[in-house]
Order: structure tokens, then sequence, then C-alpha cells
């Protein structure tokens, strides 16, 4: 993904009317990174959605499937994550193409060419033609049979050939950007996929928690009642002490009053 921002940052900054063959071969590889990251995406989601399926060659225990389906929940977090930014990033070249295409067309309005189907134009066209290349009447048309589709107003050769140019290069820029259009609409619809998956296995992880919760409120209570047998076994031993003592000094006493009666 890196590396693909640094490509659309490359093709972007090429701000002229035709980047040349450099610019053709950054739009082509634009094409193929950007078809292999969603191919890996798709993959990528097919392994997290059957991550937690359970396995028919071996015994899972509750605890095990618990644990698969809280990592196939932690994974589609993260791939649902990548696939945002990715979507984003999408996005914002796609608004920044269609920006360069207006730029594009609206050069042609300032070179004050017009562009029309060829063999559609009228008698005004044919005049304005006529008067640019000494009065050629209507065959116009047939002045320039290479540039389909733009008719002479009175300028130079090269500016045709700019005109002509452009618009393949316009053709070339809008099949990019249904390219990028594409890309997002299946991003769209892999994140709506782990969107749900997420929900799904959100919810198990409620439950998950709600079960912990439970453990750690029975763990503490049964710290408590530990704690409180303890202070009560001590109470008990000095009780038992004490009652030691007494029995001992009574026997003294009853020792000393026999020995004083023989």
């Amino acid at each position: 993904m890196a590396h693909l921002a640094r490509l659309h940052s490359k093709h972007l900054s090429q701000v002229a009317i035709s980047a040349g063959p450099e610019g053709d071969a950054d739009a082509h590889e634009i094409e193929a990174v950007t078809s292999e990251i969603t191919r890996l995406f798709s993959s990528a989601k097919t392994k997290v959605k059957h991550l937690g399926d359970p396995d028919p060659l071996s015994k899972e225990t509750g605890q095990e499937v618990k644990i698969k389906r809280n990592l196939t929940s932690a994974y589609a977090l993260q791939l649902q994550d990548l696939m945002g930014k990715f979507r984003k990033s999408q996005e914002k070249y796609l608004a920044r193409m269609k920006s360069r295409e207006e730029r594009t067309k609206g050069g042609l309005d300032d070179f004050g060419l017009s562009r029309r189907p060829a063999g559609a134009g009228g008698a005004g066209a044919s005049s304005a033609a006529g008067a640019g290349v000494g009065g050629a009447g209507g065959d116009d048309d047939d002045m320039f049979p290479d540039y389909s589709g733009y008719v002479d107003s009175g300028f130079s050769f090269e500016q045709e050939q700019v005109v002509a140019d452009s618009d393949a290069l316009i053709q070339e820029r809008s099949a990019e950007i249904q390219n990028i259009y594409r890309s997002i609409v299946d991003l769209a619809e892999m994140f709506k996929d782990m969107s749900l998956l997420v929900i799904e296995q959100g919810t198990l992880l409620d439950q998950i928690d709600y079960n912990v919760e439970q453990v750690v409120q029975h763990t503490e209570s049964a710290v408590k009642q530990l704690a409180k047998g303890n202070e009560y076994h001590k109470k008990y031993r000095s009780k038992l002490i004490i009652l030691l003592l007494i029995v001992m000094i009574v026997a003294m006493v009853i020792v000393l009053i026999a020995r004083k009666k023989s």
C-alpha cells in the first residue's frame, strides 16, 4: 500500500498534458499493484472467514473453539481497518484523477478548439473553416482525415495535434478512473463482509466477556471467604491457647492445694 501511494503521487505530479511513455508505465504499474492488493484482500477475507471453522479431523474442546473465534474477530478487525485505509486512498486518488481530467478538457477550451463527430458540421462550421484556410468551402472534413471529430477553427496544425493527443489522453484517464471505480466497489463489498463477520464474532466475544466477568466475581468472592476463614482460624487458635493456659493454671492450683493438705 505504501508503494501504491508513492506511485499515485508520482503519477499525479506529472502535470504535462501528456506524460509520455513514463506516465503510461506508471499507469500500468498502478493498475497491476491495485489489482494485486485487491486480490490479496479477497484471499485474506476468505481465510479469515474460515479461520473459526471447526476442524473435522480433530476433536476440539469448547475452549479451543472460543479461542479460534476470538482470533477470527481480531484478524477481521485488523483486515477491516486496512481495507478502510486502502479504500480512502483509492477514493482520494479517484477525486484527483477526475480533477486532472477536467483540467485537461478545460485546456481544449483555452485553445479555442471545438470537438464534434466527423461529418456532423453544418454550413456555419464550413464557413468558419473556409475563412481560416482560404475559403475551402464544405470540404473541410476531408482536409484532416487523421483527426476524426475535430474541426479546424482557423488554428495551426500543432494545435490540432495537441487536441488529438489530448483526446487519447482523456480516454486513457477515463479508463484509469473506471478501474479505480471497480476497485472501490470490490473493496466496499469485502468491507461489508468483514463488518458482518466482526458483528457476528463480536456477539460471541460479548458472551465470553460476560463469562469472564462472572468468573472474576466468583473468584473475588472466594478470596474474601478465604480471608474471613483465615481470620477466624487465627482467632480460634488464640482462644484455644488461652483455654489451655487456664486449664494449666487450674491444674497447678489444685496441685498446690493438695500438697498443703498433705
